[in-house]
């Protein structure tokens, strides 16, 4: 990796420009033996024991990477940020003629409280700053020789004679993915920077992905390496505030902020409709959406659940009934820390913030239809399935218990699980992530240095109301644990 650098310094004014190469080569090489037919276990580290020894697989790959790139970045009067980039990347994981491709950035900053007439006006403020900045960046992280055939041997002949068989279509005309980054933020301190905040906007635009898009099982083979022509928009909000409301003597406290609105988007994708993807993401909409029946309550006639008749042919069929309605995604995501400080004791308490939507209970099919049991311990139930519907009128979100199969009850429980949008929920929560108290021993005229008795929880309390075993990781899987932890740290 090359590098030149050059830099000129004058009088409210600074220049630095770096100019440099980038040259990679990685070589792989792996060889799979198989064997088998040992007669003691005591040799089973020896290949040349065994009765049997059968090459599986052996491979090899080259992966090239070469780069050129500069950089200029320009500080006048130690107010007016200016950084340019420019670059242009080649890989050997594209074809022939798209090996090569160029990418560039700009980024700008104003520290306004370095001029006169914003400390006059705003004396409180210590410091800010406005940013902004633009570029484009590319990914070539796919396996290496996706553009070209590959063929590998068989283990079954045809009459007696090993063959080949096909495993990947080539595709030369793949190219480098595409990230276009817009973001834009302010920063501020106040009194001194007693409190600072920082808010930022950022807008992610991602094109020409780089995908294994689906085939039919005509072709010989599951996917092609493709570039998708589809336009995907990332964009949030994020605010991060800290503050020592107490730093008076021996007591000390610290907070901070910290916050996050992501959004996300199918902003175009010319001929949707005719690819494999139609049924799973929808233009104008986020990626995150399902394709569902749309939930109409459960019936207080009947006991059962209800959908959307879409076309109103009196049935429900996953071509014609379904549509896009909620997603399993995060809105808004964050935490809130406190250092507290007093004589030899430190208390610090992190909570985490996260709203979002999720699969609840209901999706997993370790949970049957409620009322059916099996043999397989699969029969458990939350509690607040009890309150179902019983008779004619009720008013529930529980649909009547069944215990046979085929039933209208059982039949709208598997439309509910497999199709319907009542499968995603409120799964949000507020949890006291971690809490650790802690007391420094006195060094002074003992033997002890930096000794400390100290008591930890971890995941001690969370408060939701989402319907399942836990928010985070929703699925039926074991919960974050809960721990306790208390100990004494000596240092002689």
């Amino acid at each position: 990796e090359p590098q030149v650098n050059y830099e000129l310094r004058k009088p409210g004014k600074t220049l630095m420009v770096l100019a440099g190469a980038t040259l990679q080569q990685n070589s792989r090489e792996s060889v799979w033996l198989s064997a088998t037919g040992y007669t003691s276990d005591a040799l089973l580290e020896n290949l040349q024991a065994a009765p049997s020894v059968t090459i599986q697989n052996h491979s090899s790959s080259v992966y090239r990477y070469a780069a050129l790139y500069g950089r200029a970045n320009l500080n006048l009067k130690e107010r007016y940020l200016l950084n340019l980039t420019l670059r242009r990347d080649g890989s050997s994981r594209f074809g022939p003629d798209r090996k090569m491709a160029n990418f560039a950035s700009a980024g700008g900053a104003w520290l306004f409280t370095e001029e006169k007439t914003i400390k006059n006006v705003l004396p409180f403020l210590s410091f800010g700053k406005l940013r902004a900045s633009y570029g484009v960046t590319g990914n070539d992280q796919i396996p290496d020789y996706g553009y070209l055939n590959s063929y590998s041997t068989t283990t079954y002949p045809y009459n007696d004679v090993p063959g080949l068989v096909q495993t990947r279509i080539s595709n030369p005309d793949y190219s480098w993915e595409s990230n276009r980054k817009l973001e834009g933020g302010i920063e501020l301190g106040f009194l001194n920077d007693l409190i600072t905040a920082q808010v930022s906007w950022y807008r992610n635009r991602s094109s020409n992905q780089l995908v294994g898009y689906p085939l039919s099982v005509v072709t010989g083979q599951p996917s092609i390496q493709y570039n998708l022509p589809a336009l995907v928009q990332n964009t949030g909000w994020e605010l991060e505030v800290s503050a020592n409301p107490l730093k008076k003597g021996r007591v000390k406290w610290d907070i901070s902020l910290n916050l996050t609105a992501p959004r996300n988007k199918l902003v175009s994708y010319p001929g949707i409709e005719g690819s494999s993807y139609a049924n799973t993401y929808a233009v104008g909409k986020s990626l995150f959406v399902k394709k569902k029946y749309s939930y109409t309550g459960m019936d207080s006639e009947t006991g059962v659940y209800t959908f959307k008749d879409l076309d109103g042919d009196g049935k429900l069929t996953t071509a014609n009934d379904r549509e896009f309605t909620k997603s399993v995604a995060q809105e808004l995501y964050g935490g809130l820390s406190n250092r507290l400080s007093y004589r030899n004791f430190d208390l610090d308490v992190f909570i985490q913030v996260v709203k979002q939507s999720g699969w609840n209970y209901l999706y997993y099919s370790s949970f049957l239809a409620p009322g059916t049991f099996n043999t397989s311990s699969r029969g458990n139930q939350p509690v607040w399935v009890l309150d179902r519907w019983t008779s004619r009128g009720d008013q529930t979100e529980v649909q009547k218990f069944t215990t046979t199969p085929g039933t209208p009850a059982d039949a709208a429980f598997t439309a509910m699980r497999n199709y319907g949008d009542n499968v995603i929920g409120d799964a949000s929560y507020v949890r006291l992530k971690n809490i650790s108290l802690q007391y420094n021993l006195p060094a002074k005229g003992s033997f002890l240095k930096k000794s400390r008795l100290f008591i930890q929880v971890q995941n001690g309390w969370t408060w939701t109301r989402y319907k399942g075993l836990d928010p985070e990781n929703m699925g039926p899987v074991l919960p974050p644990l809960r721990s306790y932890v208390a100990g004494l740290q000596l240092a002689i």
